[in-house]
C-alpha cells in the first residue's frame, strides 16, 4: 500500500441507488474536485465491497454513505455533515 499522508474520504454506492447518481454529481463540481486533491479519494460499491461495508458499517451500511478515515484507516468521526441523521 502506498502511504500519502493524506486521509481518506471513503464514499460507499450502489449502482441501483438514485440518490448515489444524484450524489455523485457532487464530485464532477470543479471547487469539490480542487478540494478532492487534499484526500485519497475512495469509491465502494456496497454491494461488490461486502467486507469493507461490514468494516465501516457502525452508523449503518445505508447509502449513499461517506466517511473520512485517518491515514491509519480509522474513521475521523469528529468530521461530520451538518444533517444528524
Amino acid at each position: 500500500m502506498i502511504r500519502t499522508g493524506k486521509p481518506a474520504v471513503l464514499v460507499f454506492f450502489t449502482q441501483w441507488c438514485p440518490q448515489c447518481k444524484t450524489y455523485s454529481r457532487v464530485f464532477h463540481d470543479p471547487e469539490i474536485v480542487a478540494l478532492s486533491r487534499r484526500f485519497v479519494m475512495i469509491r465502494a460499491d456496497r454491494d461488490q465491497e461486502d467486507a469493507l461495508n461490514t468494516r465501516y458499517a457502525k452508523g449503518g451500511s445505508y447509502v449513499p454513505r461517506s466517511m473520512f478515515l485517518r491515514e491509519d484507516r480509522t474513521v475521523d468521526w469528529s468530521i461530520r455533515g451538518s444533517n444528524p441523521e
